[in-house]
């Protein structure tokens, strides 16, 4: 999918922000040895622009299988 020219960067400042942390379950990128997912918090859909869409407060890491458990789910996961 496509979320914008800014994507690639926020996508970025979310997983440093995140330390690279799947932020419902604590894994580590170093651990999965692949990037972890930026999730939209609130669909991407949902937004009629996309640098609103692409703010950091709605990304959050996730790794690939927290992701698809929270796919959908407009709420932020518990944070460990």
């Amino acid at each position: 999918d496509y979320y914008g020219p800014d994507w690639p960067r926020q996508r970025r400042r979310a997983r440093d922000r995140d330390d690279h942390t799947c932020q419902a379950c604590g894994i580590h990128e170093d651990d999965v040895e692949t990037e972890l997912s930026v999730h939209h918090i609130r669909p991407f859909r949902m937004f009629d622009s996309h640098e609103v869409a692409n703010e950091l407060n709605n990304l959050i890491t996730l790794c690939r299988e927290c992701h698809a458990k929270w796919e959908g789910i407009p709420l932020r996961p518990e944070v460990v």
